[in-house]
């Protein structure tokens, strides 16, 4: 008999638009952010972005995990050949926000 239930990180958490997003693509968005010595710190990464899904992605992936709000901020635009953006990306992280 097969498992009817799908893995954790299948589990379908969000939705963007029409596109349903799962608890497995949201920690790898976090896990692009994230604080590598304590996930419950605030957040403060600059990272690559290629356009407005995953940017929206990275911030519902911080507020999935931490409760936090967090926000970005345009560190450098698209390139002559249309490289990717450059993001800062902040928030206040688990403690600030739930004080656990």
């Amino acid at each position: 008999m097969t498992n009817q239930f799908p893995t954790l990180q299948n589990q379908i958490v969000d939705r963007i638009g029409s596109r349903k997003m799962t608890r497995g693509e949201y920690a790898a968005a976090f896990d692009r952010v994230v604080n590598p010595d304590n996930w419950k710190a605030p957040i403060d990464a600059t990272i690559t972005v290629a356009g407005d899904l995953e940017m929206e992605v990275v911030l519902r992936a911080i507020e999935f995990f931490t409760g936090a709000r967090g926000r970005a901020s345009l560190v450098v635009s698209r390139n002559s050949c249309g490289g990717p953006f450059l993001y800062r990306f902040q928030a206040p992280g688990y403690y600030l926000t739930c004080g656990a």
